[in-house]
């Protein structure tokens, strides 16, 4: 009898403790998402706002690039399976080949925009290649949330 009770009381705890995972995950997420938005935002700022003349421009563009590479090479680890919930449509684990492209295209916007902030300020066009850039990651950006996102 007690051997009964002492395995519904492991599996309880082994539900409640998985349960506590994926909200981890999916809180992990939503942060990291916020961390993205964040940088995109400064990006946006150093290239079209007030700030575009400034002489830090260039070193900053370079390091919010650059994490945004970063955070897309750590896309994957962020939608586990079982971490299904907050803004997350149930569709990426429906279509797990198609968010794997998504992620890819996201992943690969971002390496050149990071490539092209890091071009030396001698080469012709390095901010024009940064606002293209930045535009190929917004657009990937909002297919991926039109389709994935709540």
């Amino acid at each position: 009898m007690w051997c009964l009770k002492f395995s519904r009381i492991i599996f309880v705890i082994f539900i409640v403790s998985s349960i506590s995972a994926n909200e981890a995950v999916v809180d992990y997420r939503h942060e990291s998402m916020e961390a993205i938005e964040l940088h995109f935002d400064a990006i946006d700022e150093l290239l079209f706002g007030d700030l575009s003349e400034e002489s830090f421009v260039k070193d900053h563009l370079e390091n919010h690039t650059s994490a945004l590479y970063d955070y897309a090479k750590m896309m994957p680890d962020l939608f586990v399976e079982g971490s299904e919930g907050g803004e997350t449509l149930a569709r990426v684990w429906k279509e797990p080949e198609k968010f794997q492209e998504a992620l890819e295209a996201f992943k690969d916007s971002t390496e050149e925009l990071s490539k092209a902030a890091a071009a030396s300020s001698e080469e012709v066009d390095w901010k024009g290649d940064v606002m293209n850039g930045f535009k190929s990651v917004a657009t990937t950006c909002k297919g991926c949330h039109k389709r994935y996102r709540e």
